[in-house]
């Protein structure tokens, strides 16, 4: 472990009055998804009850099987209006907003593939960077990361069913390491917003599945309705028996 990445360790000590407020801003968290139905509402009422006590720029969950490779969810914590309109849209406004952090020659790419992030990751352990411009390389995302303005970041490993379902990435402009006692927050309420997303990938998925059955619904009525107009057509050649019997076997 370096200066610049780090994992938390879940057995570090808490006092009693911070592990009571531990406990209510999770509790916060639970309650902020049973009263937000999207998930950038989600991201935004956790935003404002986060903020005052693990301050961050951003939050996003980056879920593959959503959208690969792009945030699905993103909430700018200081950003003028709502900033949970959408990823796209608050990544739009965004642009601009922030110098962003050019990366000299000498910032090398770090394959995801054997690397400290793939490790932590597997381990289930967030990963964490205290400042970009302390590293000598980057992965790919932290070119994206730099390019509007962040310079420290962590990225929380987002489990539903014992299964992954994406990442959860706070971040910040300034070279202001997460310290173990906010990380242990964050990973609390990480597991609520776990739910959340995996609410949104089921109820997506239940969306695909109707979007399908109603388009299969038309294309059988359409089927449906060419039969049909045979039932009328009269004649007793063989050619037409055999074709008529033919449709009435592939109708189905």
């Amino acid at each position: 472990m370096n200066s610049v990445n780090r994992t938390i360790n879940r057995s570090s000590s808490i006092e009693p009055a911070s592990e009571r407020n531990r406990h209510s801003l999770v509790l916060q968290a639970w309650e902020a998804i049973n009263s937000e139905r999207e998930l950038e509402g989600v991201l935004a009422a956790v935003a404002k009850m986060l903020v005052p006590v693990v301050p961050f720029f951003a939050v996003a969950v980056i879920a593959p099987e959503a959208r690969k490779e792009a945030p699905w969810a993103l909430h700018i914590a200081h950003l003028p209006g709502r900033g949970d309109e959408g990823a796209d849209n608050v990544h739009r406004r965004l642009k601009g907003t922030l110098p962003p952090i050019a990366p000299t020659p000498q910032k090398k790419l770090i394959p995801y593939e054997g690397s400290e992030l793939e490790a932590v990751k597997r381990a289930d352990q967030p990963y964490i960077c205290d400042d970009l411009l302390k590293k000598d390389a980057w992965f790919p995302h932290e070119f994206k990361l730099g390019a509007v303005g962040v310079r420290a970041y962590t990225s929380i490993p987002l489990k539903a069913r014992g299964k992954g379902i994406g990442v959860l990435v706070f971040s910040r402009v300034k070279p202001d390491p997460f310290r173990p006692e906010q990380m242990t927050i964050l990973v609390d309420v990480s597991r609520a917003i776990a739910v959340a997303v995996a609410n949104a990938l089921a109820n997506a998925e239940i969306a695909r599945l109707r979007d399908q059955l109603e388009a299969e619904n038309v294309a059988l009525r359409d089927q449906l309705s060419r039969v049909t107009k045979f039932e009328d057509m009269v004649g007793d050649s063989p050619s037409l028996r055999r074709a008529l019997e033919a449709v009435e076997q592939v109708a189905a």
